[in-house]
């Protein structure tokens, strides 16, 4: 910079060179001159805030003066002022013409620095306080639940497995459970805190269309979540059972279980994002219950979407594959059209299932979804459509859906409904 560069120039050579917006620098001149004290350390500088001042000529810098863009606590820039200036002139001078940046300087007497740090520190103690309750809370909660595996009689092993679980019947104090085994290959910090975060959402829904929580295992070697025993399995192996009879009214009955037990997870600000007919079990009063919280996501009070890219193809909303501008609790209701669907199709192979993301999101987005029997009473096929909408905006929630079923129940008499069977070996190609 020349003698007539002021400091508007400086600010918009610094902003070129490391995209510090000029509002937010401030530059400070390095005086090789110890005059001032702070603590032990005497500095003298310079800051450069008149934007019309010349540097050479107003402020009189030579060759070889230091200029700083620093940040604004005193602790951090002053051991590097104090560095600089005792080996300035051991330097040479084209390394004594550095620029050091960072998003703001201010200068602060030694007592409001003292007074910021004292200030700090009480912040810091008060957080550390907090985040050591919140742990001790937490860890009280999980004691709560907390099964030793031992306590368990196997009566039925490997009644169902998946990629990261085993799941067994037994039984715990005279009572029938489910126990699933994780089975991880690598356990990591975030596969631990996401079965955490697993149990502690089981650990406070109570909904008879929810299965509920008996306890859990948080030893790292024989992490395992405990759960009541549903007699009946999976709804898709009901579905695709040839031996089990079912009517038009048996399928509105297991869609307003299902329809229920996500109104009340939704009301407690909680995403499934897995829901398929694998993850809902039947009882033995054939009651459906949304199971397996594995992907759940629990929204915060000020949290309205998630961003992670959970689901399963077939089921998973577009938006969820999207990425961009993340999701909300409506890629629930998507899923759970397609449920709706293999309920009146008997769990019919789903043509989307294992397609490739992308052309899944095509598929989706162009209105390929699988065809609907041509006997499906003309509600219900509307309500599946209105579900598996491409835009999220034009699903219904869960409130509005059990309004819906309510409808079509009162629609007709119960007795047409028992009269229309819902065949298995539906073709929807």
């Amino acid at each position: 910079m020349d003698r007539t560069s002021d400091v508007q120039a400086l600010k918009q050579l610094l902003f070129a060179k490391f995209g510090i917006p000029p509002e937010k620098q401030r530059i400070l001149r390095i005086d090789n001159i110890m005059s001032q004290k702070y603590g032990d350390i005497k500095i003298s500088a310079c800051v450069l805030d008149q934007d019309k001042k010349k540097l050479i000529a107003d402020y009189q810098l030579v060759n070889g003066d230091k200029l700083y863009l620093e940040e604004s606590r005193f602790h951090i820039i002053a051991p590097r002022f104090t560095q600089s200036i005792q080996g300035a002139s051991a330097l040479a001078s084209e390394r004594l013409n550095e620029l050091e940046y960072s998003i703001q300087l201010r200068a602060k007497s030694p007592e409001h620095h003292h007074q910021h740090l004292h200030e700090r520190k009480i912040s810091e103690e008060k957080e550390e306080k907090e985040e050591e309750e919140e742990e001790e809370e937490e860890k009280s909660e999980e004691a709560l639940w907390e099964i030793d595996p031992s306590e368990i009689l196997i009566v039925k092993p490997k009644i169902g497995h998946g990629k990261t679980a085993i799941v067994h019947k037994g039984i715990w104090r005279l009572a029938e459970v489910a126990y699933k085994e994780l089975t991880y290959a690598r356990l990591t910090e975030q596969v631990m805190r996401a079965f955490r975060e697993e149990v502690k959402t089981l650990s406070q829904l109570r909904h008879e269309n929810v299965v509920m929580l008996v306890g859990a295992c948080t030893d790292p070697k024989k992490l395992s979540i405990i759960t009541e025993w549903v007699p009946r399995g999976a709804l898709r192996d009901v579905l695709l059972n040839n031996h089990i009879k079912l009517n038009f009214n048996n399928v509105l009955k297991m869609a307003m279980d299902v329809a229920c037990g996500m109104a009340y997870l939704h009301s407690r600000r909680i995403i499934h994002r897995d829901l398929k007919s694998h993850n809902l079990l039947v009882d033995e009063s054939w009651t459906v219950k949304v199971a397996d919280f594995g992907y759940a996501k629990p929204l915060s009070t000020d949290e309205s979407t998630a961003l992670t890219e959970v689901g399963t193809s077939g089921w998973v909303a577009p938006e969820v594959l999207d990425g961009d501008n993340g999701y909300n609790k409506s890629v629930d209701v998507f899923s759970y059209g397609v449920c709706l669907w293999e309920m009146i199709t008997r769990g019919s192979s789903n043509p989307l299932c294992g397609l490739p993301a992308l052309r899944y999101y095509r598929e989706v987005e162009a209105n390929n979804m699988p065809s609907i029997p041509a006997w499906c009473p003309a509600p219900f096929a509307r309500l599946i459509q209105s579900c598996w909408a491409f835009r999220p905006e034009a699903r219904p929630d869960f409130p509005a859906i059990i309004a819906g079923l309510r409808a079509i129940m009162q629609d007709k008499d119960p007795a047409a409904y028992d009269a229309i069977d819902v065949p298995c070996n539906f073709n929807p190609s």
